[in-house]
Parts: structure tokens; C-alpha cells; sequence
């Protein structure tokens, strides 16, 4: 019976979908299909647990919503990192990046991107509870991922390099406040439901995990290694550990009392 009721749910979603075509833009209503999708899965897993029904313009309703939120999480991953011309003292002190507590380790990841170019570049910088760099991972991506996809692949390639170290207490930090709402939720989006269930069921390799937001200016260090990987010749992830030239300055920075 819940199958038939499911069935019959898509049946009529897929109506108003189409009807939906009719009126709008087809490239519009192109882009509204993982949203259905995705709310058809949430409503068929309510429908199985706890019985509860959605009609079809629910079910378009909703969907539209999720599209209308995800869009506005990337307006603003792409807004300005920062407030315009903070005074410069005040800023670096209040955000300038910690150490983590003794007994861990922190990781800091981060994205880079431009307007032109056909790249973007990850990077991560693991550090111990001394400042002391451990690791640091370099990687180009070609450019057909959005904002919050490059941020949480940056992460997801860090959480999978962690659990390899066999690290069992550390801190991820990223400068994506919306990700890292998004694993301290539990909550997952469409575009990015492979990587955020990739990252979770990492997890249980680790003793204990923090998922932290920093502003950019509290993650300087990942940030220039983010820059640098976008000009690598090739997509080949590299792996330092011994922290390369032109990062030190940045690190000698954050070590400042």
C-alpha cells in the first residue's frame, strides 16, 4: 500500500512538473529536477516511517524552496569573504588562527576561484597543538563544480587524508560557515550528498571530531596553499610533508605572539 501511495505521488508531481514547463522557462525548470527528485526521496522515507502524505503541489512547493535556499547559500559563499576595510589591527587579532588543545591536531581547509580561468584549487594545512605544520595537501580542480561543492571536496579530501594518518582527535576548520552547518546539522543537500556522506562515514575512524568555522582571515595559511594549487600545471593532488617555501612566511605570521 505505502508503495502504491509513493507511486502515485511521483505520478502527480511529474503532472505539475510539466505543467510547470509549459509556462516557464525550460532551462529554468531544468534546473528545479534534483530539487523534485530530492524531495520525492525525503517524502518517501516520511511516508515509510511515519506515514505521512504530501500532495503534488506540496511536493513542487518544497522543492522550489530547497532550489530558492541553495541558491542564496551561494550568492553568499561568493559574496565578500569579509567586511570592506576592517581596521586592520582590531581584525587580525580577533581572528587570528589558534592552536588546537593539547592532545589534537587542527586542519584547516579552503577553496580558491576566480572569474576567469577554467581551475580552481583546494587546500589543506594540518597543524599540531604547537603551531608546527605536519602536512599539507595541494589539489587543482577543473572548473565545473559551484562554490560550496569546491569547499566540501577541500574537506572531504582532508577528512579522507586524516583518517589514512591515522589521526585520532582533530579539528577541521573551514571558512564555509554554510558546510560546516551543514555536518554539525546533519542535514544534506542534493549537490552535495556524495561528498557530505563520503566525509560522514569517515568518521567513525577518528576518536573525537570538530567541525569549526573560521573567518578568512583566521585561515590564511590554507587559503595561500588554496592559491597556489589553482596554478598547478595538472589535476595530480600533491602531498608536503615538509612545508614548502612559500607558505612559511604565512605560517611565521599565525606563530606571532
Amino acid at each position: 500500500m505505502a508503495m502504491d501511495k509513493l507511486k502515485h505521488i511521483i505520478r502527480e508531481t511529474l503532472d505539475v512538473f510539466n505543467l510547470e514547463k509549459e509556462g516557464q522557462n525550460l532551462a529554468k525548470a531544468a534546473h528545479l529536477v534534483p530539487w523534485l527528485l530530492w524531495r520525492i526521496w525525503k517524502n518517501r522515507n516520511e511516508l515509510i516511517s511515519k506515514g505521512k502524505e504530501y500532495n503534488a503541489q506540496e511536493v513542487l512547493t518544497k522543492a522550489m524552496e530547497d532550489q530558492e535556499e541553495w541558491e542564496r547559500r551561494e550568492a553568499e559563499a561568493n559574496g565578500p569573504r569579509c567586511p570592506p576595510n576592517p581596521p586592520a589591527r582590531e581584525t587580525r587579532e580577533a581572528v587570528k588562527w589558534k592552536k588546537p588543545p593539547q592532545g589534537w591536531v587542527k586542519c584547516n581547509t579552503d577553496g580558491a576561484w576566480s572569474k576567469e580561468g577554467n581551475r580552481w584549487g583546494i587546500g589543506w594545512v594540518l597543524r599540531d597543538n604547537q603551531g608546527k605544520v605536519l602536512w599539507v595537501g595541494a589539489r587543482a580542480l577543473p572548473r565545473t563544480r559551484t562554490v560550496m561543492e569546491m569547499e566540501t571536496e577541500a574537506l572531504r579530501w582532508a577528512v579522507l587524508f586524516m583518517s589514512r594518518l591515522n589521526y585520532q582527535n582533530i579539528i577541521f576548520e573551514s571558512d564555509a560557515q554554510e558546510l560546516i552547518k551543514l555536518l554539525n546539522s546533519g542535514e544534506g543537500w542534493p549537490h552535495l550528498d556524495p561528498q557530505l556522506q563520503d566525509i560522514r562515514s569517515l568518521l567513525p575512524n577518528f576518536n573525537e571530531v570538530k567541525f569549526v568555522f573560521s573567518s578568512r582571515e583566521g585561515d590564511k595559511a590554507a587559503d595561500r596553499v588554496a592559491r597556489e594549487s589553482s596554478s598547478l600545471e595538472n589535476y595530480d593532488p600533491k602531498v608536503y610533508s615538509i612545508m614548502p617555501n612559500w607558505l612559511k612566511s604565512i605560517v611565521e605570521l599565525d606563530m606571532e605572539m
